[in-house]
């Protein structure tokens, strides 16, 4: 199978630091969540650009009036570097900058825009090749590793603390676990891939929700350089926490649950991959929602897009990228 689409395809599926809750702009999403294991001793690279803007208010899963922000971008630029241990084992390490995350706000608001920029957090991820069956074309590969904050989680505009929503990082180090199932059917393949995020509490006692995403694909290789990838993810975050205020869910330990925090998502992502060499290759893809449900009254996505560019090299170099 072409190994590079599987990394490609999961550069969409890891969910950064930041959770979409009511203020975000939204998230770029990175990473290799949906691939298997690298071949012994070969390196892959992949440097990422990704765009988000939401500008729809949710109240559940139906539309709402806009509340204080307008609207709400975001730039990101990322890197991805794993490297094939064996034939089994691999480990990877990723992180990114976000060259901005705007909000601006409602006429009367002061001040009417903000944004926080900078590093995100640091990705660490070994993956593990469970089964693989290369006549009938199956693999299983399990993943396990963390994220350690890398930026300012305290970023200010104007001397006053930036929200949450703008912030580069969480500044919690999180849990991550990943599974990906492979099946070939000729030139058609598909895939399932399912992302666990158990979420670290930062300095200040705050905890955002914990996240899963679950996603299918089937490609579809119409040539010997073209791709076209049909992707449909859903996602599923819980509320946010915090030391209680009085004005939440109370939970046990003196916390409580954010109202506004907390939702269910699912996306079509089409993607279109084109390969200059064995060792080289493009990918375009963009994020559609499909439904969309938010506790209380949050800022939804409305559109993302993301740009990849792919690197293979090493021992096999010159193979590890060829369908199989």
């Amino acid at each position: 199978m072409n190994r590079f689409l599987l990394l490609v395809l999961a550069c969409y599926l890891l969910p950064h630091h930041l959770n979409a809750q009511c203020c975000s702009p939204g998230n770029p999403i990175g990473g290799t969540a949906a691939l298997g294991v690298n071949d012994a001793e070969t390196w892959r690279f992949f440097a990422t650009y990704r765009y988000g803007y939401a500008g729809r208010y949710f109240e559940g899963s139906q539309l709402s009036s806009t509340a204080f922000i307008e609207d709400g971008t975001f730039n990101h630029s990322g890197i991805n570097l794993s490297y094939g241990l064996t034939e089994r084992l691999t480990v990877e390490a990723e992180t990114g900058f976000f060259i901005n995350k705007t909000q601006r706000y409602v006429e009367g608001i002061l001040p009417a825009e903000q944004t926080g920029r900078g590093l995100t957090d640091l990705n660490i991820l070994i993956r593990l090749n469970l089964w693989r069956d290369l006549v009938k074309d199956w693999e299983l590969s399990a993943g396990l590793g963390f994220k350690a904050p890398l930026g300012n989680a305290q970023q200010t505009d104007g001397g006053a603390i930036l929200p949450r929503d703008l912030q580069p990082t969480t500044g919690a180090y999180d849990l991550v676990q990943t599974l990906f199932l492979y099946r070939g059917f000729g030139k058609f393949r598909t895939f399932v891939s399912t992302r666990l995020e158990l979420k670290g509490m930062s300095i200040d006692q705050y905890r955002y929700g914990h996240f899963f995403t679950v996603s299918a694909f089937q490609s579809y290789a119409f040539s010997e350089r073209w791709v076209l990838i049909n992707q449909l993810r859903g996602e599923f975050r819980g509320r946010d926490s915090r030391p209680s205020t009085g004005v939440g869910i109370q939970i046990e330990g003196d916390r409580e649950l954010i109202l506004p925090t907390g939702s269910q998502k699912l996306f079509w992502v089409p993607q279109l991959s084109y390969s200059f060499s064995p060792k080289m290759q493009l990918s375009l893809m963009a994020e559609l929602p499909l439904f969309q449900h938010y506790n209380d009254r949050q800022l939804g996505s409305s559109f993302a897009a993301m740009l990849i560019l792919g690197y293979s090299f090493g021992k096999k170099q010159m193979n590890s990228l060829q369908i199989r």
